[in-house]
């Protein structure tokens, strides 16, 4: 795997037990050395110094790679940067399942209430909140959002874009989050896998399940093949344009 020019790049680096992490990109790279913008803190604040070692992971359509380097060099100038030294080989650390395209849409988001089981006056949704995709695959999407939940919970999705290739929500689950640069317009992204509403809801009580929204697309083999489809005609459009 060879790194590309611009190439984002995720870095973290741990001191005294606190992790931070790093926003950057690829500006060039040789067989020994990789220079990269200036890193934009993203959690824990803090800088990048010369003599860290740094988890650097890259993400990409077909899967995730990374790989452990120090910091070799601080190059002054109007635009600072950094010099990492390059390993031999950068190794995948996660296949993708699905491919993964970039697609930027707006929705609206809900986060799931697990409902207490002796409480049928329970809401089970909380109100609609604004989010934006960044990327999508027939596994789950990258969402852009305020306030948002935490790991392990549940979420109704709903993109507001007429490409969209389903007829309603769909469902999923907060598997990661990171804080983004405060320029952004939503402080923080999350990748949400998509799950079925059966697997989300199983305990539930038909009083509680009846309070859900009705426009929620379940999650079957015929669901993934129509947004497998969707990504497929999606990356034909971006090769026509020239980005990927």
């Amino acid at each position: 795997m060879k790194l590309e020019l611009r190439e984002k790049l995720h870095l973290q680096v741990e001191r005294d037990g606190n992790k931070f992490t790093f926003l950057s990109r690829v500006i060039e790279h040789t067989k020994k050395a990789v220079v990269i913008e200036y890193p934009t803190a993203l959690e824990g604040g803090g800088i990048l110094m010369v003599g860290d070692t740094v988890e650097v992971t890259i993400t990409r359509a077909d899967a995730i790679w990374g790989f452990i380097t120090k910091v070799t060099e601080k190059i002054a100038g109007q635009q600072p940067l950094m010099k990492l030294a390059l390993p031999h080989s950068i190794e995948r650390n996660q296949r993708r399942r699905y491919v993964r395209v970039d697609w930027l849409a707006a929705c609206r988001w809900r986060l799931v209430c697990l409902p207490k089981t002796d409480d049928v006056e329970a809401e089970v949704v909380s109100e609609e909140s604004d989010g934006t995709i960044h990327d999508i695959s027939a596994g789950g999407v990258l969402l852009a959002a305020d306030d948002p939940p935490q790991i392990g919970d549940y979420l109704i999705i709903k993109p507001q874009n007429v490409n969209w290739p389903l007829l309603g929500a769909i469902t999923g689950c907060v598997v990661w989050r990171r804080s983004q640069p405060l320029e952004h317009k939503f402080n923080t992204n999350i990748g949400v896998d998509f799950r079925d509403l059966e697997e989300i809801t199983a305990g539930w009580g038909k009083e509680h399940i009846e309070k859900l929204p009705g426009n929620i697309v379940m999650l079957s083999q015929a669901t993934r093949h129509r947004l497998m489809q969707f990504i497929y005609q999606r990356q034909i459009a971006l090769r026509n344009k020239g980005v990927i």
